[in-house]
């Protein structure tokens, strides 16, 4: 059924003109409320996205905290070497000192064992010495 055009109202549109623009109206709110809708949809997918990545960042964040229980701060592993160094430095300490005693008495037996070495050379040689004037006299005397 044609719709009447009146030519008066209080826009100054036509009967028609009102028409085309209500159907205008009506499209675009579809068309909005499409949109809208595609918005949520995409906002529900992007939320189970970042659910998804947040659940798997937990997880990792678990890993990195069992990860780092196997290793040592770099005060802890500093604090170790000084502590190895000390203990290194006292035992060469101990042992440079046991070693300077035992060649110091390693000295002293040489010491001794060369004037015992000396003692019978002279021993000996005041034996010999003796034996060779008392060899003598006696050839003398005879």
């Amino acid at each position: 059924m044609p719709v009447p055009c009146y030519s008066s109202n209080s826009h100054g549109l036509t009967l028609r003109e009102l028409l085309e623009v209500k159907t205008e109206i009506s499209v675009l709110e579809a068309k909005i409320t499409e949109q809208i809708k595609a918005m949520d949809r995409a906002l529900q997918i992007q939320a189970k996205e970042y659910e998804r990545r947040l659940e798997h960042l937990n997880g990792e964040q678990e890993r990195l905290s069992e990860e780092r229980q196997a290793f040592l701060p770099r005060e802890r592993f500093e604090t170790y070497l000084k502590e190895q160094d000390t203990l290194y430095n006292h035992v060469n300490k101990g042992y440079e000192d046991r070693f300077s005693t035992i060649m110091q008495f390693i000295n002293e037996q040489r010491g001794k064992n060369q004037g015992i070495n000396l003692s019978w050379t002279v021993l000996l040689a005041v034996v010999t010495l003796g034996i060779g004037i008392g060899a003598v006299l006696v050839h003398l005397l005879k």
